[in-house]
């Protein structure tokens, strides 16, 4: 877990023991806000949401690999800490993350 802390809130990324692929890997984020409000999402790669599409294609599970949806999902370009970090600031700048992301209660 990786917490940052900015002036008004605190990002956490909840990257668990094994790290992430910064290329092909997706995580779950969580932005709190000085007055406790809580917001989540998942944060993807477009080379992991193609990964996922593929292995659902193949297994004939779910989608069959004809789409790839998820409630709280934010594609991203890599999952790096600069990038993670520089997409929530963004996403706060344009009002943006109250959109796209869920609130905890």
């Amino acid at each position: 877990m990786i917490e940052i802390k900015r002036p008004g809130w605190t990002l956490t990324v909840f990257s668990g023991d094994q790290g992430l692929d910064a290329n092909d890997d997706n995580v779950d984020v969580e932005v709190q806000f000085v007055d406790g409000t809580r917001y989540g999402a998942t944060l993807a790669t477009t080379r992991n949401i193609d990964r996922l599409m593929q292995r659902d294609r193949d297994s004939g599970l779910e989608s069959r690999g004809l789409y790839f949806w998820s409630a709280g999902l934010v594609v991203v370009r890599d999952l790096s800490i600069e990038t993670i970090l520089s997409t929530i600031e963004r996403m706060l700048e344009v009002d943006d993350l109250t959109q796209a992301f869920e609130r905890f209660d």
